[in-house]
């Protein structure tokens, strides 16, 4: 059976709207919610929460939650936690952005396939 989700870009509306779009987004029957995880944008971890306390069914998650810019302890509490809120609804989408992404940030992206696996040996 196919499911289907939507991504909802920062930049497209307020917080408060995202999440209404988010809402509304449940009751047309869209299996998956996703936030950007990107330190140029609205917090994802605050955007999922608001979302998992206005919603019942769809499941929640950050995509390209990444493991040089937030730590894989701190990733897992958050998953952690919006699953409990969520009833169980959680979802993650782990990677990387782009290596250039990191550059970006000042951080020298070592073996980045290593840190990715390493980070999800640690959240899971």
């Amino acid at each position: 059976m196919a499911t289907f989700g939507i991504r909802f870009l920062d930049h497209l509306a307020s917080a408060k709207i995202l999440v209404e779009w988010a809402v509304l987004a449940e009751q047309k029957g869209f299996d998956f919610c996703w936030f950007p995880h990107d330190i140029f944008c609205k917090n994802t971890w605050i955007m999922t929460t608001a979302v998992a306390m206005v919603t019942e069914r769809i499941r929640i998650g950050s995509v390209g939650t990444n493991p040089y810019t937030a730590d894989p302890s701190e990733i897992a509490t958050y998953l952690a936690t919006l699953d409990e809120l969520s009833k169980g609804r959680a979802v993650l989408g782990l990677g990387l952005h782009t290596e250039k992404m990191v550059e970006w940030l000042g951080i020298k992206g070592k073996d980045l396939m290593s840190r990715t696996r390493e980070a999800t040996e640690i959240i899971m």
